[in-house]
């Protein structure tokens, strides 16, 4: 059908918290420029996902992004949606 969407949810939980979206990222990031390239290129997709995850939960969770090799590093990331 037209309009229609599909994607996977890599982690969706509740915790005493409240329920949190996380999104694994596996990128080789290089630099602080590829970093903000690579987040204004995952936003689109994580808005629709807290927006699906809002509609089946009636809550909005928190939005988590996990950049698994930023040089090297692992890099989690809390401002989404």
């Amino acid at each position: 059908p037209q309009g229609v969407e599909q994607g996977v949810m890599d982690a969706l939980f509740e915790s005493a918290a409240g329920w949190t979206l996380v999104e694994f990222k596996t990128d080789h990031v290089r630099d602080a420029a590829h970093l903000e390239r690579l987040r204004a290129e995952y936003a689109p997709q994580v808005a629709r996902y807290l927006a699906a995850a809002e509609q089946l939960l009636g809550a909005r969770p928190r939005a988590v992004v996990c950049f698994l090799n930023v040089d090297g590093a692992v890099r989690v990331e809390e401002r989404w949606g």
